[in-house]
């Protein structure tokens, strides 16, 4: 287990040389415990500097809390010594660098918000796939909320991604990116984290549910283009930027590099193309495309006849009556099979479990329980 040395009661005002010779003992004798889990680029004497309690006489006596009657903001009081040593153990002795770069408040935000990643600078892979994640919305939510909401974001990319093998790249602000080494890898990481937040775990903000928008450009080789990961990223903002709330675009040329015609997915051309650099005089214009993730259902007679049910003249009155008579027209009558999207899902799960009203539940369970589950999709913890 790995163990944190702590220097405690540490007077560096009247005892100065003294105190340089104990942080040197200090780090020559701890260098097998700090060896675990520090990394080699991060200096060990910087590192105890940076974590040593220092002696403060007015709480040398009783059992005052200095957290809490002097705060954590002086860099010379007891109360800012023990935020950084607690913030050192909510963040698993990770991100240390952040302490020696002069980011502590990084650091610090870093341990409130578990799984939410430490703000990342763009690096190079040499991989010839980008996604870009741009949250919407997030920049409106209170500081507090914020944080909350895009660790438990981060969680879930970091978790698809490194299904399909994807490495993170950049994270902003509002926005991260993720390469991988081909666009299929890509898409299903893209859908996976759509049909989460839509369907499975909608990921909950004061502002209502927390929505995405994402695109994804590729090259087939990075080397062949001289085409480096910042340049793949230029293309993804650009894509992203036209990218409706919710919707998942990606490049024409990126569409063109997928093996075989998808079965989880469907393409759907936009109208909007995006322009390159002039070739010849006259510039390239590269079509885009919107990803649409299906799923397909079987309806047996009694699941169909329930969703018949509905009076398709009801559909003017919109809302749930409409839905219905939506996915009606869905439906192959001969066989029963239909496609529901990732939206038409994301439907039924709420209608089935946020409105609670009006027996949509019961009603949805008959038609798709015994395909989409008892819960229609969505986790319930």
């Amino acid at each position: 287990m790995p163990s944190v040395p702590i220097p405690s009661r540490f007077d560096t005002q009247t005892e100065h040389q003294i105190a340089k010779d104990w942080l040197n003992r200090f780090e020559e004798a701890l260098e097998p415990i700090y060896k675990q889990w520090l990394p080699k680029d991060v200096s060990r004497r910087d590192f105890l500097e940076l974590t040593k309690i220092p002696y403060t006489p007015f709480f040398s006596f009783g059992e005052g809390l200095p957290v809490l009657e002097t705060g954590t903001t002086d860099p010379a009081g007891l109360g800012y010594a023990y935020e950084t040593v607690a913030a050192l153990i909510g963040n698993n002795l990770q991100h240390v660098e952040l302490l020696l770069t002069k980011n502590r408040d990084e650091f610090v935000r870093l341990a409130r918000s578990p799984g939410q990643l430490a703000k990342t600078p763009l690096r190079e892979f040499g991989l010839p796939c980008v996604l870009l994640i741009d949250v919407v919305g997030s920049s409106r939510l209170a500081a507090e909320a914020r944080d909350k909401v895009l660790g438990q974001f981060h969680s879930l990319v970091v978790d698809c991604a490194q299904r399909e093998n994807g490495v993170v790249v950049y994270v902003g602000g509002d926005s991260l990116s993720v390469a991988f080494p081909e666009v299929l890898k890509a898409i299903k990481c893209a859908l996976a984290i759509a049909e989460f937040m839509a369907v499975a775990k909608p990921i909950a903000t004061p502002l209502g549910p927390l929505r995405t928008r994402m695109a994804i450009h590729a090259v087939r080789d990075v080397r062949v283009h001289r085409q480096t990961t910042e340049a793949l990223f230029g293309v993804a903002a650009r894509i992203v930027s036209k990218a409706p709330e919710g919707e998942i675009l990606i490049s024409g040329e990126a569409k063109g590099l997928l093996p075989s015609p998808p079965e989880d997915f469907e393409f759907e051309l936009r109208y909007e193309q995006l322009e390159f650099d002039a070739v010849k005089d006259a510039p390239h214009l590269e079509d885009l495309h919107g990803i649409v993730g299906v799923r397909k259902v079987s309806l047996n007679q009694r699941e169909r006849d329930c969703l018949f049910e509905q009076d398709p003249k009801t559909k003017g009155g919109g809302g749930f009556q409409a839905f219905l008579v939506g996915l009606q027209q869905k439906v192959e009558p001969s066989t029963g099979l239909m496609k529901l999207t990732i939206s038409d899902r994301e439907r039924i799960a709420r209608y089935a479990h946020d409105y609670r009203r009006g027996g949509w539940q019961g009603r949805l369970r008959k038609i798709f329980a015994r395909t989409l589950g008892q819960n229609l999709g969505r986790e319930i913890s």
